[in-house]
């Protein structure tokens, strides 16, 4: 690895709360173009060849093909919706690693790498990748002396996110069973499923017991935890039934918090999403009062581009994950759109993709769901599909009918007896029915990643038409009042002349 590709211009790059505070900026390398055209092609042969193998964790999705954040969040969700409408509880704690890029050992990474199957003069190239490295820090157009590095992998590289799975991969290994892990990136989430209070005391003493392994593993690794990042909650339907110690995480007590942002989304203790979407809405108000002072500027078909970009991801972002909410809760959202119609005024039912926001969820959980069977995901995402529906059998006329709208890729429900609203509602349970309800012919070719876009066309298609139609089914006939007859004559008819 040449030396010159080796030096990184490091800008800070501001991430959040006060400016006045130098841990507040993400520091970002400016590298070598040569340099990062390389790492490209050496990324790339890398992560074919650990995913291929399996060698990384099925708990991590960060930096990962077809994994994002919405993709964990959804199957949290589900696990635990299901946890808490059978009694249960769920106890987790989600810890923050302090600077973790620049905390990667470079020996501890070369070790995994070669622990991996990584040999060669690949390893030997990766070795010369990460010594002697250099950086400055630029500001201002001004640039600090040239100072080596003798950690970390540079934030802003092609290769350094790969380095880093490899450098965490490990920490599934050292849980104990029963202890579930969730990662994405540096955001660590360990959670424990408890479905008795009888046996509350044995599980906190196993979750203790995977907190104390990963605070060994931290410490083997020279990771360093941030104790204010690091929270605990209990999500539970019925918290005083739970009587729970705390935990302790590198011998400091983890304080027990009401709600919890995992991944840009509130997590409250009954799994409830009403903080979430109150903060979500407000936000959306937000960046609306900016589209509003802007609205003399623009035409009703700019405007409505300028919502549907900059408003309404802000209003769909991981909505798998909460959709299951209350009606209530999820009227604030329709609340924003429906102001930045009224915004739009009589020209936004001419304007396309302005469907209610309902509407966009239950087309994107549709896709979602079919995307899932289009390949081989992990544990946790397959977990998600409901078993095939068996093929119907009988005499009745019912039988017959439904027979006759059968097809192979029709679903079963999974849901319990007796099973509460908020499960109904979640993501897969809220879409079975819709899902076999679509005509045959969305399957025929039959499923594939490539066919993803084509059929969340087809199926919004479909549901539109259906809305339309209910819709027109349902609004009262406009009776037609008749003539009104003549008035008839009184007395007696004049003889014809």
């Amino acid at each position: 690895m040449p030396k010159a590709w080796k030096l990184a211009h490091v800008v800070p790059v501001y991430k959040k709360k006060s400016k006045a505070k130098v841990d507040n900026y993400r520091p970002v390398s400016l590298l070598s173009v040569t340099s990062k055209v390389m790492e490209s092609i050496i990324n790339q042969q890398v992560v074919n060849f650990l995913e291929r193998e399996g060698i990384f964790s099925e708990s991590q999705f960060g930096f990962r093909t077809k994994r994002g954040t919405s993709d964990l969040l959804t199957a949290l969700n589900a696990e635990w919706a299901a946890t808490l409408a059978s009694g249960g509880c769920v106890r987790l704690l989600a810890a923050d690693i302090a600077g973790a890029f620049d905390k990667v050992s470079h020996l501890g990474v070369l070790h995994k790498a070669e622990a991996c199957g990584i040999s060669g003069p690949l390893l030997a190239w990766l070795r010369s990748y990460l010594s002697d490295r250099t950086l400055r820090a630029i500001l201002s157009g001004f640039a600090s002396d040239a100072f080596g590095v003798a950690a970390g992998v540079p934030q802003g590289s092609v290769l350094g996110p790969t380095l880093f799975l490899l450098y965490v991969n490990d920490l599934e290994d050292h849980l104990p069973p029963g202890v579930k892990l969730a990662v994405y990136a540096d955001d660590t989430t360990l959670y424990l499923l408890l479905h008795s209070p009888s046996s509350a005391t044995t599980d906190s003493a196993t979750l203790q017991a995977a907190l104390d392994a990963y605070s060994r593993w931290c410490a083997e690794w020279r990771i360093t935890l941030e104790p204010t990042k690091s929270h605990a909650m209990t999500l539970s339907r019925n918290a005083s039934a739970w009587s729970l110690p705390p935990l302790v995480l590198d011998g400091r007590v983890v304080p027990e918090v009401e709600e919890m942002r995992l991944l840009g989304v509130l997590i409250d203790r009954s799994l409830t999403y009403g903080p979430h979407l109150d903060a979500v809405a407000a936000r959306g108000r937000q960046r609306l009062g900016f589209l509003r002072k802007v609205r003399w500027l623009l035409s009703p078909a700019a405007l409505a581009t300028v919502y549907k970009a900059f408003v309404r991801p802000v209003l769909e972002y991981a909505s798998l994950c909460w959709m299951g909410a209350a009606e209530t809760h999820l009227r604030k959202l329709d609340a924003v759109q429906d102001a930045a119609l009224e915004m739009l005024g009589p020209a936004a039912a001419a304007l396309p993709n302005l469907d209610t926001l309902a509407h966009r969820r239950t087309v994107g959980a549709l896709a979602y769901l079919f995307k899932l069977q289009s390949w081989t995901p992990p544990a946790r995402l397959a977990a998600l599909v409901p078993p095939p529906l068996p093929r119907p059998h009988g005499r009745t006329r019912a039988s017959q009918l439904e027979l006759a709208q059968w097809h192979s890729a029709k679903l079963a429900s999974t849901l319990p007896v007796r099973a509460p609203a908020y499960l109904s509602r979640s993501f897969p349970h809220c879409v079975v029915d819709a899902w076999n309800d679509l005509p045959a012919r969305l399957f025929a070719p039959g499923f594939g990643l490539d066919k993803v876009q084509d059929f969340k066309v087809a199926a919004n298609a479909v549901l539109r038409d259906a809305a339309h139609a209910a819709a027109a089914a349902a609004a009262p006939a406009v009776e037609v009042d008749a003539a009104p007859a003549a008035p008839r004559p009184r007395g007696r008819p004049r003889r014809a002349e």
